[in-house]
């Protein structure tokens, strides 16, 4: 007797295509969302932003030694040197593609293949942003705090011990973890999550107190926001950061009338019968004040 096999019924079953695509995963934006952000000053042109410097030297308190003096004489009256702190909009990027006209035309009509390479490239040049800017740990004046080993309770209390001794407002600097760091680390300690109490909020929801999972927000330690990235520098060990909003500065040039970060170009091209796509951004990023700031190393250890 014989049997039907799926080789003797290959003309009567069909192949089939699922109604969605899968697309790339990206990050929260978090950094590029923290720090100064100076691209309204270079909506309408310009290269160069330039921030004036008033902290590195500041006036000393003076006495009046004897009642009714001239306290504006030559070596009473105070003239400290200002310092020019730039930013230069010196990096262009793009992504593009063309897709010739018959081949765009034969993809199933369900796909919106242009709006999505659109949504992926844009998300891949945000992501070189913020790169760029986690990538300025590297400036910072202060010496990094922690080593290659897991991150620790004191780690981080040193830190906020840097910030508030400089008097940096607590309101204005951020946590910048790892997610490795802030999920096989912090979230063992037993200061933040003792192992006899389920309650905490740290395992009922996964953020530490009032936070959203969802912009990565995850939560407050000591007073100051938490965020995670998975673009936190790794070289031999994650540079973590608390961060001040002054520390890092960037600039885009807005080149489109909705005043995005990035331009998109989606268009058909006539003369070679095909659609392109070209996505773009110009920006530039800086220090803008080094000692707002200190990297918290670990390594990629565990916490039970």
């Amino acid at each position: 007797m014989a049997f039907f096999t799926n080789g003797n019924l290959t003309a009567t079953i069909p192949q089939v295509w699922a109604d969605f695509m899968n697309e790339a995963k990206f990050p929260q934006f978090v950094l590029q969302n923290h720090v100064t952000d100076l691209s309204d000053y270079v909506s309408e042109g310009g290269r160069i932003i330039h921030v004036p410097n008033l902290f590195t030297n500041v006036f000393t308190a003076s006495t009046q030694s004897v009642e009714g003096t001239d306290v504006l004489t030559s070596g009473v009256a105070q003239a400290v040197a200002q310092v020019d702190v730039t930013l230069t909009i010196n990096t262009h990027q793009f992504v593009s593609w063309i897709i010739g006209d018959m081949d765009m035309n034969q993809i199933a009509s369900k796909y919106d293949l242009s709006k999505a390479y659109a949504r992926e490239a844009m998300s891949v040049l945000l992501q070189a942003l913020e790169d760029s800017l986690f990538a300025l740990h590297s400036s910072l004046t202060a010496t990094a705090l922690g080593s290659a080993a897991a991150m620790s309770d004191l780690v981080i209390r040193q830190s906020i011990s840097y910030m508030d001794t400089n008097n940096f407002e607590a309101d204005q600097t951020a946590f910048f973890f790892h997610p490795v760091v802030f999920w096989t680390q912090i979230s063992g300690l037993s200061k933040f999550n003792p192992n006899y109490s389920s309650n905490l909020n740290v395992i009922k929801t996964g953020v530490l107190g009032e936070g959203s999972s969802a912009t990565k927000m995850m939560g407050v330690l000591y007073g100051r926001p938490v965020y995670i990235s998975s673009r936190v520098v790794f070289s031999t060990t994650y540079k973590n950061l608390l961060l001040h909003k002054a520390a890092f500065g960037y600039g885009c040039q807005k080149m489109d009338t909705n005043g995005g970060k990035v331009r998109v170009d989606l268009a058909y091209e006539r003369r070679q019968m095909a659609y392109s796509g070209i996505i773009d951004i110009r920006y530039g990023t800086g220090v803008l004040r080094a000692d707002a700031g200190i990297a918290l190393l670990a390594d990629a250890s565990t916490v039970a």
